[in-house]
């Protein structure tokens, strides 16, 4: 009964492509609602199901994921080929940069002994905010979790820590590089001109600045009406008074103290990493515009990965990351087919055009209900931004970047790197931190708990961030 009840969302996945299928055919015989209904299931589970994966035994996910892999590929193939075939194309570009995120990201670890104060986790994010446009969102939070939950954990209450931390380094600061997330790399293989992301600078420090600032003042509030627990320096303080009126213990905590003194507070694991993320980023950089057939682009990229996979020590738990990007492949591919095919269906039927900033940030609230990568699919659609159909594989090349248009494109990639952080799903990485912090013994909120903290929070920054974008 409870294997029966863990696969349940994915057999209902599975059992309702087939039906999706038919409702995405032009010579459909089921009634206009059926067909916009059974969409808007379909996105839902699609939805949730990433809530599930995890907590799926490992043998279930390598049976189940390759048979919806199979049954959707051959679905949508039989459907339409040539449709396929080039998102297939695109979606492998893509893929190519997810092992840089997920494998180099967790390759490197480091240990950082500092106390969870308002003053040092503010600093903390803030340096997270900065990382996360250099080595990109998902692995910046790999990164950085882990010290940060131990600096907090002396804490009486730090949920408000991890769900500052899923907003801003994991979503809303990684939006100003082509590496920094996953739709800021498909907007860029779209044609987004790498210069322009510079211009973007200022409305990123509005955004992350007013994020780190309303950050600290919760942060001051809490710490200043909740009792704390004990400090652990003063515990260890009555640890050694007590050990030293003990002659043989005294001896023993000397050499301890000494070993504890001689090790370094930081100190980096795997840091030859980290130069894999500027190669990668020239390589990105230096490739634009190659009209070649040859995926250089793509190699290089995964070579850069497998050599650090290669090179990660032991201790780093090479299965996990196998397991984990073998997930995160999965869903990455149902993200790019299901829902791109969905989204064709709405905007060839019901084309929405962005004319302003407001109507902009408005539609990139499906972000925060489904990884960016498919809201992406469905804002990135040529219909969008109030101009004529263009090639979909050209989104941005082809844009004539006047200063209206450009501000509603900076509201797109502001509004989906924001919004990414409103619930667990709108990111991938999202449920990730969230299962690591409940390792810690931080008691996380569910599904919808956890949007009574990040509502108030995002729809703040976003009203001060389209107030900016205004001017």
């Amino acid at each position: 009964m409870r294997i029966l009840k863990k696969i349940l969302p994915y057999s209902i996945l599975i059992i309702l492509i087939p039906f999706t299928g038919i409702i995405a055919n032009n010579d459909s015989i089921f009634p206009k609602e059926i067909e916009l209904l059974t969409p808007a299931i379909f996105m839902l589970i699609f939805a949730f199901a990433p809530l599930f994966l995890w907590k799926l035994d490992v043998n279930l996910r390598l049976i189940l994921l390759p048979v919806l892999f199979v049954s959707v590929t051959l679905l949508l193939y039989f459907y339409n080929q040539k449709y396929v075939l080039s998102t297939g194309q695109e979606f492998l570009k893509f893929a190519a940069v997810l092992p840089l995120y997920y494998v180099i990201g967790e390759a490197i670890s480091f240990d950082l002994i500092y106390f969870g104060t308002p003053s040092t986790n503010t600093f903390y994010l803030a340096a997270g905010s900065l990382l996360s446009n250099i080595i990109g969102g998902p692995a910046a939070s790999l990164l950085l979790l882990k010290p940060y939950l131990r600096a907090n954990q002396y804490r009486k209450k730090s949920i408000h820590t991890v769900i500052f931390f899923i907003i801003i380094v994991a979503n809303a600061s990684a939006f100003i590089s082509p590496l920094a997330n996953t739709h800021l790399y498909m907007a860029y293989l779209r044609g987004f001109p790498p210069e322009n992301f510079i211009k973007i600078i200022p409305i990123w420090l509005v955004t992350v600045g007013s994020l780190l600032f309303i950050f600290y003042l919760t942060d001051v509030l809490f710490i200043w009406k909740e009792p704390q627990k004990e400090d652990p320096s003063k515990k260890l303080a009555s640890a050694l008074q007590s050990g030293l009126k003990n002659e043989e213990l005294r001896q023993s905590l000397v050499l301890k103290a000494i070993q504890y003194l001689e090790r370094p507070t930081f100190r980096i694991n795997g840091a030859y990493n980290f130069w894999l993320f500027p190669v990668a980023f020239l390589v990105i950089i230096l490739t634009t515009g190659n009209k070649s057939s040859i995926p250089y682009r793509e190699f290089v990229l995964l070579i850069l990965a497998i050599y650090s996979f290669i090179i990660t020590p032991v201790f780093q738990n090479k299965k996990n990351i196998a397991v984990r990007l073998f997930d995160l492949f999965f869903l990455y591919y149902f993200a790019y087919f299901i829902v791109g095919i969905i989204a064709r269906m709405f905007i060839e039927d019901y084309p929405i055009y962005i004319s302003n900033i407001y109507q902009a940030w408005m539609i990139t609230g499906i972000s925060g209900f489904m990884d960016n990568v498919a809201s992406s699919i469905i804002i990135f659609n040529p219909e969008f931004l109030s101009r004529s159909s263009l090639d979909h594989n050209s989104f941005f090349m082809d844009l004539v970047f006047s200063d209206k248009k450009f501000k509603n494109i900076t509201a797109v990639l502001t509004g989906i790197a924001l919004m990414g952080g409103l619930t667990y799903t709108g990111n991938y990485v999202n449920i990730l931190i969230k299962y690591e912090a409940e390792k810690m013994g931080i008691k996380m909120p569910n599904y919808f708990n956890y949007m009574l903290y990040s509502i108030p929070v995002i729809a703040l920054v976003s009203f001060i961030a389209v107030m900016f974008l205004s001017i």
